[in-house]
């Protein structure tokens, strides 16, 4: 709401500058739509572990990519997906403390790979998509809840090539992107959303590199980030509650006039002392553009 907040004012701020630079274009309603810039939490995630097949991961603060056999797994809300721009769209997510020392002296490959089966976050491990008993050292699923982890198994759950890859190297710390526009442009094409897999590409070989993601149960939670789309009509509501704030000036100083009795523009004859309409409009630019700074001073300050 905020970030909106923001995005309103700036766009204001503009509406102001041309108006009194006397230009007469229409309000750019595309330039409005890019401006809001949508954050999406992810609404589970996990790790999906070869070596220890049956174990649930999707409680955990961290989820790790571990040379080949370890993989992270992360996904978003897909109706709030749909509506995001598939134009710059990326997944961010957060290394806990920093990548190991063993990605090599150039760094190693990591790529996001689409998901094409569904999953639960407490339920998924390497063998099943939703594991019925996680405790035990067995696969509890079957048919529409199972699913093969395995880098060897056919078929498996994920899409090749990669969508996207990033290098990571040793000692990395920050913030890993992976750029997903393509991915939100066949998912609004009707490619159902499971959300991604993470781990090293496949071009890379041996079982070297190590980093921990934090999950969603942190204060860094993986992001997917975009620009919020907007329909037509609320992109031109949002220009016409502008408009409104930049005539009130004016509509204020003419309701004035009538409750003292001021002549009309249709009646009053010119006077001499009368200021200019350049001038006048000078005014209320002023008036509106102190109320739009106002009206940011007062969005931060929460």
């Amino acid at each position: 709401m905020r970030g909106a907040q923001l995005a309103f004012a700036g766009f204001l701020f503009w509406l102001v500058v041309v108006a009194c630079s006397g230009s007469e274009s229409e309000p750019p309603v595309a330039q409005v739509r890019s401006a809001l810039t949508t954050s999406l939490i992810a609404t589970k995630d996990s790790e999906v572990d070869e070596g220890h097949p049956h174990p649930s991961y999707g409680a955990a603060t961290s989820m790790g990519v571990h040379g080949k056999t370890v993989r992270a797994i992360v996904a978003f809300d897909a109706q709030a997906v749909s509506r995001l721009s598939s134009s710059d769209a990326r997944v961010e997510l957060t290394i806990v403390g920093a990548a190991s020392s063993n990605w090599g002296a150039q760094g190693r490959t990591v790529g996001i790979f689409t998901l094409t089966h569904d999953w639960s976050e407490l339920g998924a491990t390497a063998r099943c998509s939703d594991d019925s008993d996680t405790s035990n050292d067995a696969a509890d699923c079957s048919g529409p809840t199972a699913w093969d982890m395995r880098l060897g198994s056919s078929p498996h759950p994920w899409v090749e090539p990669a969508t996207s890859t990033t290098i990571i190297k040793k000692g990395q710390t920050g913030t890993v992107v992976f750029d997903v526009s393509a991915d939100l442009a066949r998912f609004r094409s009707g490619t159902p959303n499971f959300g991604w897999l993470i781990m090293k590409d496949l071009g890379e070989n041996g079982n070297a590199g190590d980093v921990e993601f934090s999950t969603r149960t942190t204060s860094t939670p993986p992001l997917l980030v975009g620009a919020a789309l907007m329909s037509t009509t609320a992109a031109s509501a949002m220009i016409g509650t502008a408009g409104s704030a930049m005539r009130a000036p004016k509509a204020k100083e003419a309701a004035t006039q009538r409750l003292r009795g001021a002549p009309t523009a249709r009646t009053a004859a010119p006077r001499a002392s009368a200021r200019p309409a350049s001038a006048r409009r000078q005014d209320a630019c002023s008036a509106t553009g102190r109320t739009e700074a106002a009206a940011r001073t007062a969005i931060h300050a929460r």
